[in-house]
């Protein structure tokens, strides 16, 4: 136990406490807020954020939006939800989401002239996010399809 000596009489006097008295300060780290811990989360290793080093933009960016990680798989909502968090992220105005309302394929169709046509100003900057997104997806689907299938096809030719 870790004991403190008050000795602030003023203080003693508010929280009517004798001048003599040992308070027992205990503090449960478990309540602090983290951030590195997702919200809501009460595991102490296993729910931990990670932020993305290579993020180019912001190296701590702990806040992201809470959709799956590949956009090709996003529904409407999983859209609108990331389509607010960019408009905010990056200071985006004059969105209208009624163009937007598509799934994570549609969005996938999309150049980035079709960004730029549903939001004129910023729309470059969406498509820029969206395909960073979905460009690391792909990899990731490639490199755990290559670890789980070691004799498939590859990309590697060899001459003779």
């Amino acid at each position: 136990m870790f004991y403190h000596q008050l000795q602030d009489n003023l203080t003693l006097g508010q929280q009517n406490v004798q001048e003599d008295a040992q308070v027992d300060i205990r503090v449960n780290f478990q309540d602090i807020p983290s951030p590195t811990r997702k919200k809501g989360s009460t595991s102490t290793s296993e729910d931990c954020v990670v932020p993305d080093i290579d993020d180019e933009d912001n190296v701590f960016n702990f806040e992201q939006p809470r959709v799956p990680a590949d956009p090709r798989v996003w529904n409407k909502w999983e859209v609108m939800e990331w389509l607010k968090w960019a408009t905010e992220r990056y200071s985006i105005r004059e969105v209208t989401a009624d163009k937007f309302l598509m799934n994570g394929k549609g969005l996938c169709m999309l150049n980035v002239d079709g960004f730029l046509y549903r939001v004129p100003r910023g729309g470059d900057i969406l498509y820029s996010d969206f395909n960073k997104r979905v460009t690391a997806a792909v990899e990731q689907s490639r490199h755990l399809e290559s670890y789980l299938n070691p004799g498939a096809a590859s990309n590697f030719y060899y001459v003779y």
